[in-house]
């Protein structure tokens, strides 16, 4: 860490794509040659961007220069006018987030013993795990870790053991923290992690830049002026090359035998990336159609002939119209939209939400749907949770890594917590009808073809030690039954000696 200059520490890859490119393909005459030895034009996209998009109140729909007002010209007085359009941001993009969330955090972490035989304290350690992963918030952190990364792009747990006590944070663009993960280029591990923040005076005013560093014992914080003399001698010094302005706070140890940081990136950004285009130019269209009824919405009143006397004024409606013996007055009623423009607008929304492999509610029916046809109805939404449990799944790994070495210390059981070889898998949440499972699950065990155990551990009414409650259960009912047949054979016995 002393060896390293905090300026390699603040950098990180950007978030973006690469532009079409209309140049010819290459064509080969199948000898050796370079290939992707060519540079692309790569467009940037910043994690504010991120987050503008995902607030309907940020959308382009507002930018007058993206989508502007209508102008026109007084031939009289040869003066321009502007008249606002309709406008209107729909929250696809939380729409989108929402739907990812439910069926990617619907369900809690489903952890595991890895021992092939586990013993009793095994067993007893995994639920004493479970239950404090759920006293911990564990969950309603892997929810905000998921939202992170759906939003801005990526996201980091940190654990951390205060007065020995576990404890962790979600670190995140979306509260003004910027990430910056450092691996190893030969394990591929995270080795070096910092994040940067910003502290501000009780004007709401930037006056400290706050960096935090971690490596695989302590934790290192800077920090950098950002007002007055100081932000200019810090500049200067980073400018001459004195240093990069930033001045030690404080080195702590971690406790933790390894970096206690878990990183997740995506690497597109923000979940509905790929639709964002088709949602601007929705959002477009739409106002455009808003626009048009509302153009067509009051009527057409036409007046012809002499001696014509309108009762009224600008304020309220007409009250009468006079007109000559030869005059009329009639009314013209608005033109309808076209029903091309309704398709254009229902397309441009399908596509919109099946680009991101999202499902409205299907309409209802009457009765009870089996499980299948629930399944192939949210089929997209499945899917997408599926390849998104993968993209986590190491995530997960090292935040329950995090949490068992962190949590030992605080329970005073390292040695349990390091024999105990526990993993955790993401189960997508999936709509389904919970009296069918059951009844599946209750065929299994009576057929003989799946023991109580398992039966169980896939129970949706179950607890973290359901499959000890069903011991004791049976032991209870057992120890009944063995006191009434001793109650009835003292019975036998009382009777047997009174007849003699």
């Amino acid at each position: 860490m002393e060896t390293l200059k905090l300026k390699n520490i603040l950098n990180k890859e950007p978030f973006g794509y690469l532009l079409p490119d209309a140049r010819p393909g290459i064509i080969s005459d199948g000898s050796e040659h370079e290939v992707n030895n060519f540079t692309a034009p790569f467009q940037e996209i910043s994690q504010i961007d991120f987050i503008r998009e995902y607030d309907p109140r940020s959308h382009k729909i507002w930018d007058t220069n993206w989508f502007e007002d209508e102008k026109k010209q007084d031939p009289l007085s040869k003066l321009w006018y502007i008249y606002p359009v309709e406008r209107c941001a729909l929250p696809f993009q939380h729409i989108i987030t929402v739907k990812h969330l439910t069926h990617l955090c619907g369900n809690n972490i489903e952890f595991k013993d890895s021992n092939q035989i586990p013993t009793e304290e095994n067993k007893t350690t995994l639920v004493e795990f479970q239950q404090g992963w759920l006293n911990k918030n564990m969950e309603v952190a892997w929810y905000d870790s998921a939202k992170s990364v759906k939003i801005t792009g990526d996201c980091a747990f940190c654990g951390y053991l205060y007065n020995g006590e576990f404890g962790h944070r979600v670190f995140s663009f979306l509260n003004g923290d910027i990430l910056y993960p450092h691996y190893n280029y030969v394990t591929g591990k995270l080795d070096l992690f910092g994040r940067e923040y910003s502290q501000y005076d009780e004007k709401g005013k930037q006056k400290l830049r706050i960096l935090e560093v971690w490596d695989d014992k302590n934790l290192y914080r800077f920090k950098r002026d950002t007002t007055g003399v100081k932000r200019v001698v810090s500049k200067l010094v980073g400018w001459l090359g004195l240093g990069d302005g930033w001045d030690l706070i404080s080195t702590n140890a971690h406790n933790f035998p390894f970096i206690p940081i878990s990183y997740k990136r995506a690497k597109y950004g923000a979940c509905w990336e790929f639709v964002q285009d088709l949602i601007d130019q929705y959002e477009k269209d739409f106002s455009r159609y808003l626009q048009m009824n509302k153009s067509n919405a009051n009527p057409i009143i036409v007046i012809t002939g002499d001696d014509i006397e309108v009762k009224g004024d600008p304020k309220r409606p007409i009250t009468s119209i006079t007109v000559g013996v030869n005059g009329s007055a009639d009314r013209l009623s608005g033109g309808n939209v076209s029903t091309s423009f309704e398709t254009q607008l229902k397309i441009n929304r399908e596509c919109i939400f099946m680009g991101a492999f999202t499902v409205l509610p299907p309409e209802e029916r009457s009765g009870d749907q089996s499980g299948i046809s629930i399944k192939i109805k949210y089929s997209p939404a499945i899917e997408q949770a599926m390849a998104d449990a993968n993209e986590f799944n190491e995530f997960i790994d090292d935040v329950v890594k995090i949490f068992k070495c962190g949590f030992s210390v605080e329970v005073g059981k390292v040695v349990e917590y390091n024999n105990l070889k526990v993993s955790g898998e993401i189960i997508p949440f999936i709509h389904q009808n919970e009296a069918e499972l059951m009844t599946n699950l209750l065929n299994g065990v009576t057929g003989g073809f799946l023991s109580k155990e398992s039966a169980a551990e896939q129970s949706p009414y179950k607890k973290n030690d359901e499959f000890r409650r069903l011991k004791e259960q049976i032991k209870s009912a057992l120890g009944a039954d063995i006191k009434k047949i001793d109650y009835t054979n003292e019975n036998k016995k009382t009777e047997v000696t009174q007849t003699e």
